[in-house]
Parts: C-alpha cells; sequence; structure tokens
C-alpha cells in the first residue's frame, strides 16, 4: 500500500529521492494531459500581501437610490428664472395711478356711470339701491365707508334745495387702538340745488314719492364692485372705483375761487385743511361753478394750506387721494378673500 505525498504549500520542494522521484513523475503525466487536451497554464496568481489591520479603511458606502437622485436634481437642476411673459404681481392702485386714470375717463365720466346703472328696459321697481348710492357720491363725494354707514337725504319743500346728512369716517378707534378723532369731521350736512345734476333731481324725485326723507345705504365693497364693472364696460379701464367721484368732487372744489379751504375741507370731511394738499392741482383760471350752496359741520376743520400754481388748459386736473383715505380708496373695493 502506497502512501500518498504530504500536501504541499507554495514554494515546496522534494527534499527525498523519493520524493522527487514522485514529483517528476506526477509532473511529468501532468504535461502529457496538457498537451493531449491542449490545455494551457493560467498565469501565477498574485502573492496576496495581508495588510495590517490598523491600515485598513472601509470602502465608502454606496449611497441609495433616493439620495443619488436628490442629490442630481439640487445639483443640475438650473436656477429659476422668470420667463419673458411673466408679469410681476401689481399692487393696488396708488395716488398717482389715481390722477392718470381720471382725466382718461372724459369729461362727463360721471354722468356716463350713473345711467348705466340704471336698468336698461323700463320697469316698475322701485329705484335700486346702487344708483342711489351712485347718486350720492356724485353729488356729494363723500367716501363709501360713509355710505354704508348711511347718508340722509331730506327735501326744503319752500326752496327745493336737497340737504345731505352724512356721518364722517374717520372718527372713531382705528384697528390699532389709536385715536382718530384728529383726522375727520363727525357730521356735516351738504346742501345743493334740486336742478344740479341728474343725480339730485332723481334723490329730489324718490323724497317726493315717499313724502319723507330717505336714507341711502349700501356695502362699499357692492358699490366698488358695480362701478368698477361699469367703468370698465364703458371706457375699458380698470381702477375705476367709488373714489374716482371722490377725487373729482376735490378738483370741482379747488376749481372755484367763490370758496375757501376752510370751507373745502368741510365738505370733504377733513378735520385739518391740510389734508386738501393731496389732491391736484384746480384748474386753470379757477372760475368753476360752485359745486356746493352750503356745508356745515360739527367741528370747524384747523391749519392752513399752502397753494401750488394752477396746472396749463391741456393738463386737466386731477384731484389725487387724500392721506386719511390711503389704503381704503386705492384700489376697486373688492371682498377681501
Amino acid at each position: 500500500m502506497t502512501t500518498s505525498p504530504p500536501p504541499r504549500t507554495p514554494g515546496w520542494k522534494p527534499s527525498t529521492p523519493e520524493e522527487q522521484a514522485r514529483f517528476e513523475q506526477i509532473q511529468a503525466r501532468a504535461a502529457n494531459f496538457r498537451e493531449k487536451h491542449g490545455i494551457q497554464l493560467s498565469a501565477p496568481k498574485a502573492e496576496i500581501i495581508k495588510t495590517p489591520p490598523e491600515i485598513i479603511q472601509e470602502p465608502p458606502k454606496k449611497p441609495s437610490k433616493a439620495t443619488v437622485q436628490i442629490t442630481k436634481s439640487v445639483q443640475e437642476d438650473p436656477p429659476i428664472q422668470a420667463s419673458k411673459g411673466h408679469k410681476k404681481k401689481k399692487k393696488p392702485a396708488s395716488i398717482k395711478s389715481k390722477q392718470q386714470l381720471v382725466p382718461k375717463l372724459g369729461k362727463n365720466w360721471r354722468a356716463e356711470i350713473f345711467e348705466a346703472m340704471k336698468p336698461k328696459k323700463q320697469t316698475r321697481r322701485p329705484v335700486s339701491m346702487v344708483l342711489q348710492a351712485t347718486a350720492v357720491l356724485w353729488a356729494t363725494g363723500c367716501r363709501p365707508s360713509e355710505i354704508e354707514k348711511g347718508v340722509e337725504v331730506s327735501l326744503d319743500n319752500e326752496t327745493g334745495n336737497l340737504t345731505f346728512f352724512v356721518i364722517g369716517a374717520k372718527t372713531g378707534k382705528s384697528t390699532n387702538g389709536q385715536m382718530e378723532s384728529d383726522r375727520g369731521i363727525k357730521f356735516r350736512w351738504i346742501t345743493l340745488q334740486r336742478d344740479m345734476t341728474p343725480a339730485t333731481e332723481l334723490l329730489a324725485e324718490l323724497i317726493e314719492k315717499a313724502g319723507k326723507s330717505i336714507t341711502v345705504k349700501y356695502d362699499s365693497n357692492g358699490l366698488g364692485n358695480k362701478i368698477s364693472d361699469r367703468g370698465f364696460e364703458l371706457f375699458n379701464k380698470k381702477g375705476v372705483s367709488p373714489y374716482c367721484f371722490r377725487h373729482a368732487m376735490g378738483c370741482d372744489l379747488k376749481s372755484c375761487d367763490l370758496m375757501d379751504d376752510v370751507e373745502r375741507s368741510q365738505v370733504m370731511g377733513h378735520l385739518s385743511v391740510e389734508s386738501l394738499s393731496k389732491y391736484g392741482r384746480r384748474r386753470r383760471g379757477g372760475k368753476g361753478a360752485r359745486p356746493i350752496l352750503s356745508v356745515k359741520t360739527s367741528e370747524m376743520p384747523h391749519g392752513t394750506l399752502t397753494h401750488t400754481p394752477p396746472v396749463p388748459a391741456a393738463a386737466p386736473a386731477v384731484a389725487a387721494d387724500d392721506g386719511d383715505d390711503e389704503g381704503e380708496g386705492n384700489q376697486v373695493a373688492r371682498p377681501r378673500g
């Protein structure tokens, strides 16, 4: 019984003649087998070198697919740029834009909006409240918030004159708790002739039918929506609001030399005469018709106003928004969402 040689390790060499003979026999037999079957020996394996454990570094962990996608989107996405057709969000109409808008509406724009408020077909229904509110705006130039409180209109049978009792705005506490009593007149009575405008004629007829005074009351946002819609239909322009009537009244007052600054401030409901400086310059010559007959107020305005020179005839004067109405009248009245 022959015993197999002990297992060899890399670099082993026979140490006895028997091992040498046996090793040569095995080498010859392997060479014949390789030659017979066309087998070629592969290159010798590289010697494995063991690295000391203190210098072994762990390979970096392969990032997950989600990490790769996030990294790629952050690195490769281009910065967001506005397209050529992108338009910035419009800001509320400013005082200056109001000054530019009103002259573009034409000379009789108030009458046109007033007529547009009437029903297209004749009806037996009572005159709409929005038409009455538009008439009060045209006649007095009061704030829409004052119409929301209610404006009482009475008729003097002897003289035929109309008197408007307006409860002023900007006279109580503001939202931040500060008093605003020094900004607005609490009560004012404005008297006009019955045949002053179609608006005053309509109100006088309503009082005669009712047999007593009437109170015109309408929501300020709703009134702003109606006037804005009619303004766009008539003039194809945005930004027409109830305050356009107020601006126009301020211009009419400043264009009449028969009135002083105190009386003008009373009509507008300003407790400070300096508030008139927020309005546009009067028309050239100052020979405009007196827009009212008389006015009485619960308080008298104070202060003085520095007048500006009149504008040329080619550039119609427009009354700007007064300071105490800023933020309320510089935009079309729309319900806030």
